[in-house]
């Protein structure tokens, strides 16, 4: 008898332990490396030591790397208008991850590979509220309303969740290159505008996070993905944290 109280003992064990750990696995909080912030050289970490003059010239716009003092980049509010004629700006994306790019709608081969390529992490955060994609068009003389509208039929998402913009040509070229850090030429050298087969993450207080090479990078896609991940664990551990204060 003791001995089959004992086996029904260690049997219950073999299921029970397995569930239990699986249980708290499962529900533990994950752990990430946090994205890192991106921003330009500003001065040697011993500039720290006059904090008020830091404070006046920087503000909160700015990171600790080493020995170094970084200035953050920081996306600008804008005024452009997307593919469903609506104008949209930063206030449209408030409390939102931003995941931008540019592109044209008549490139023949890197833009479609770049979007079909973000397409899958669209597919992965279509239903989730505070990520949003930006597609920048850098040929606004071609790519009007109509056209971008038209473009935007290829991805079939709904409209407040990948937006293809327009704009004027120089307010779309400073947010590219003093803002996204993305200029570079157009590499068929046929148009005068930049190019880029980058993406780029920007968090929620409009700071860069992070930015995607899509070309001939089979993993871009996942890269994405996990940043979005990365980036959203980041705020709801915050958030955690601020609530059992």
């Amino acid at each position: 008898m003791k001995f089959n109280k004992r086996g029904q003992f260690l049997l219950l064990l073999f299921f029970i332990v397995p569930i239990v750990v699986f249980f708290i696995w499962h529900n533990a909080d994950e752990q990430y490396t946090p994205l890192p912030y991106l921003g330009t050289y500003y001065a040697d970490a011993s500039i720290l030591e006059d904090q008020a003059y830091v404070d006046s010239a920087l503000g909160d716009d700015y990171f600790v790397l080493n020995d170094s003092v970084y200035e953050n980049w920081t996306l600008r509010d804008f005024d452009l208008t997307d593919h469903t004629g609506k104008k949209i700006s930063l206030k449209d994306f408030e409390d939102k991850i931003i995941i931008g790019n540019f592109f044209y709608a008549t490139c023949p081969e890197l833009c479609p590979r770049m979007n079909n390529n973000l397409r899958l992490a669209v597919e992965a955060y279509k239903d989730h509220p505070e990520v949003v994609f930006l597609s920048h068009t850098v040929h606004p003389e071609h790519d009007s309303v109509p056209v971008l509208a038209e473009y935007a039929k290829r991805y079939n998402y709904a409209d407040d969740k990948w937006y293809f913009a327009t704009g004027f040509k120089h307010e779309i070229y400073d947010l590219a290159i003093n803002h996204y850090h993305a200029a570079a030429p157009s590499p068929d050298g046929q148009y005068d505008f930049i190019h880029s087969t980058m993406v780029y993450v920007v968090d929620k207080e409009r700071k860069l996070r992070g930015y995607f090479e899509s070309r001939e990078n089979p993993q871009f896609a996942k890269e994405v993905k996990d940043a979005i991940k990365v980036l959203l664990a980041e705020y709801h551990q915050s958030d955690k944290f601020q609530s059992h204060e």
